[in-house]
């Protein structure tokens, strides 16, 4: 089974027919979309195009105009071919399973106190935006949950014994090792939004557990690419994007 990998689509910012051209010239048995598909105008119209098995998961992107649960219960109800992985649990493909979650930016990393960055997300989306958001409890809120969601996620592969490849799809590197912009690691100004520590935690305890388990993370938000061994069995990779210009970041066989 051929999978091709995607990240930060961005569709909004292509034509009709460039979104409906880069989607034909996929060659593969199913793909997966690690978030930032579009935004919650237009995210599921753009996902319709698609005729393949497509896994995805939500970026912060996708809820621009709306609202994250509202995106996230839209996504649920959508018919195949449209695999909206949290809803899902653990997909299995002959030893590989695959997995995904919506996480965040949690501010845990770098120095948010002192950061000078700020991310549209608290100005276009619905449960961020508003003078009395307390943002940094917001946006760890929002991990927690998808550190949650994560940990039942692992507990399940477990419960598949002739698993030992998984895949996680997730939008937010889960490490500071593997979050760069404009070609160098992220800063202590960009960290705080560039990384979901929280995810990175529960995926090293869970791993320090089960060594028999190969895993490679992809994700992307950055826009910088990056391919890191944070563990022998913990691979991570973020797939480098540019608006106006969707690309394959990578085919993988399972």
């Amino acid at each position: 089974m051929k999978l091709a990998i995607c990240n930060d689509l961005h569709f909004n910012f292509v034509s009709a027919q460039h979104r409906r051209d880069f989607i034909a010239r996929i060659e593969a048995d199913a793909v997966l979309i690690a978030g930032d598909i579009g935004d919650a105008r237009y995210t599921c119209e753009y996902l319709n195009d698609f005729t393949l098995p497509t896994m995805v998961v939500l970026g912060n992107h996708d809820a621009y105009h709306g609202s994250i649960w509202s995106m996230r219960a839209t996504l649920a109800k959508m018919p195949r071919p449209i695999i909206y992985l949290p809803g899902w649990g653990v997909l299995q493909y002959g030893h590989t399973g695959i997995i995904g979650i919506d996480n965040w930016c949690d501010g845990r990393l770098g120095d948010y106190q002192r950061s000078t960055f700020e991310l549209n997300d608290f100005h276009l989306i619905d449960e961020l935006r508003g003078p009395y958001i307390d943002r940094l409890s917001k946006i760890q809120e929002l991990a927690e949950d998808s550190a949650t969601q994560l940990t039942n996620l692992l507990q399940d592969v477990v419960e598949h014994p002739t698993i030992t490849e998984l895949i996680i799809l997730m939008h937010v590197p889960p490490f500071a090792e593997a979050s760069f912009h404009r070609g160098k690691p992220s800063s202590l100004n960009t960290l705080p939004f560039y990384t979901c520590k929280i995810a990175g935690d529960v995926l090293r305890l869970w791993i320090a557990d089960h060594p028999q388990i190969n895993v490679t993370v992809y994700c992307g938000h950055t826009h910088g690419a990056a391919d890191v061994q944070i563990l022998p069995n913990l691979r991570v990779i973020a797939g480098e994007a540019e608006y106006e210009q969707p690309r394959i970041q990578h085919y993988r066989e399972i």
